[in-house]
């Protein structure tokens, strides 16, 4: 998956989730704030993975002299 589409699905995903805080906390400024915090902590999370699988690739390929 790429990285812009794993953006733009988070981004969707923390917005949805932002909605269902704002019912559950009863203030959607808050909930809004909580399902972006949620995102963001996610998008860093999955960067950080998609980084590390990239470069055990890219290890895999000089090591196979591909």
């Amino acid at each position: 998956m790429s990285m812009k589409r794993m953006i733009f699905m988070e981004i969707i995903y923390s917005v949805i989730l932002g909605f269902v805080f704002g019912i559950v906390f009863n203030n959607f400024l808050i909930g809004m704030l909580a399902g972006f915090a949620v995102g963001a902590i996610m998008i860093g999370i999955m960067s950080v993975i998609i980084k590390k699988n990239n470069h055990k690739q890219e290890n895999n390929s000089t090591q196979n002299g591909t």
